[in-house]
């Protein structure tokens, strides 16, 4: 059975409020980046010469090769789930989904 106090219950609110903040930043990140990504392609199109022209092939590649280097390198261990875990993730699906 578990225990629950009233600071365990503050502590498990405080992770699931920061998982909802971070899911609202993440949302607006993503957003952000693919507005900027349609405004460089947008630019390109009516030849405007001040950005970086980096052919997509290339472009894929080296985004290909850091990620595979960084899924490499990552080592996650035993991961233990637990009621924090399970709640700031909920909080971060929420923050994402209503954001």
């Amino acid at each position: 059975m578990i225990d629950l106090t009233a600071m365990n219950y503050l502590d498990l609110a405080i992770t699931f409020v920061i998982g909802l903040l971070m899911g609202l930043s993440v949302k607006k990140g993503l957003v952000a980046f693919i507005l900027l990504f349609v405004a460089f392609i947008l630019s390109g199109f009516v030849g405007l010469t001040f950005l970086p022209t980096i052919p997509p092939s290339k472009f894929i590649n080296l985004a290909s090769k850091y990620f595979y280097e960084i899924v490499n390198n990552l080592h996650l261990g035993l991961l233990v789930v637990s009621l924090s875990i399970i709640l700031f993730l909920a909080g971060l699906i929420v923050g994402i989904l209503k954001g």
